[in-house]
């Protein structure tokens, strides 16, 4: 396993700039395992397994994966860097051993000199550098690889956690509207419910209270009103009687008061004259009125007339005067 790969950051950005974030995260994952294999397979099982991707989302991507590489998944940018790897490699090792060759010519090296030389402690150095720096790079790509795919699995969790809930507020909303005696105003209504569908048994409960304690002659309530204003959390009252009086039973109730006053006076009056009303009832009817001087202003004969006369001039007919009335006896 190589332990470091060059990666120029402007060349990438303005090769993958068009890609989203999924497919960034797999693109890097191929080309490191190029790096370190020296190539890739053939097969859409084994990249997807390279990719981290079950193999519909990797057959999703693959075809904007694959204009960055030729036929059999080869790619001309790593297998360049690849081979100049290589070749410097190739000139460091041999370099070193040119030195390490120089140096150990005195056949008393390792008596005058039991520590490596300086050279070469310089070359080890710099070749442990570069493969840490190398295995740094790799250790980052691979977990921010790792927190892009947690990412997606969160998201597409959130997601369905989302589809399950609109589906329990919908079926809660439904027992709601079914439950609910006077059915207007259903979209407010379901607006409404969204903000306390969670209480849907207090809410039920409270409606059961609503319905039972409403007196006949109120109108319901609108059921965003009964909602939004948190109506079910109403305790009502028992109801004292059975609402205000109807108008036919406010005149019914009207007459027989008159009635009633009618009778107490006819009583009292009686019990005054001690009977001797139906007399005076009869002696107050007016009587026959005799004119001697001609006919009276109806036309009909003196001694005749049996409507009293009235003012000249007018409709109103008068009765005769009451001074002739007989006295009444008591």
């Amino acid at each position: 396993m190589k332990g470091w790969m060059p990666l120029y950051i402007a060349d990438y950005r303005a090769d993958t700039m068009r890609l989203s974030t999924l497919e960034h995260g797999v693109y890097l994952l191929l080309i490191m395992e190029y790096w370190d294999k020296g190539s890739l397979p053939d097969d859409d099982a084994q990249l997807a397994e390279i990719a981290g991707l079950s193999d519909k989302d990797w057959i999703r991507i693959r075809d904007r994966i694959r204009r960055f590489f030729h036929s059999g998944w080869k790619h001309k940018r790593i297998e360049a860097e690849l081979a100049k790897a290589a070749d410097l490699s190739s000139k460091r090792k041999a370099s070193a051993e040119q030195r390490w060759a120089n140096r150990g010519a005195d056949t008393h090296e390792s008596v005058a000199n039991p520590a490596p030389s300086r050279s070469r402690a310089d070359a080890n150095a710099l070749h442990l550098q570069s493969e840490s720096n190398a295995n740094a790079m790799q250790t980052q790509c691979k977990t921010d690889a790792i927190g892009m795919h947690r990412a997606r699995a969160v998201q597409s969790q959130s997601q369905s956690s989302l589809r399950e809930d609109k589906r329990a507020r919908d079926g809660a909303f439904q027992q709601f509207w079914t439950s609910w005696p006077h059915k207007v105003g259903k979209p407010t209504a379901e607006r409404a419910f969204a903000k306390c569908w969670r209480e849907l048994p207090a809410i039920l409960a409270g409606l059961d209270r609503y319905v039972r304690a409403k007196p006949p002659h109120q109108a319901w309530l609108n059921p965003a009103t009964f909602l939004n204003q948190r109506r079910w959390e109403d305790e009502p009252g028992a109801i004292s009687g059975a609402g205000p009086p109807r108008r036919g039973d406010a005149l019914a109730q009207e007459l027989a008061e008159i009635y009633r006053q009618e009778a107490e006076d006819g009583e009292r009056y009686g019990a005054e004259a001690q009977g001797g009303l139906g007399d005076v009832l009869r002696l107050a009817e007016p009587p026959m009125v005799d004119r001697e001087d001609g006919p009276n202003s109806l036309g009909l004969p003196t001694g005749h007339c049996d409507i009293p006369h009235g003012r000249a001039g007018q409709g109103v007919l008068e009765p005769a005067s009451p001074s002739r009335l007989p006295p009444v006896e008591r």
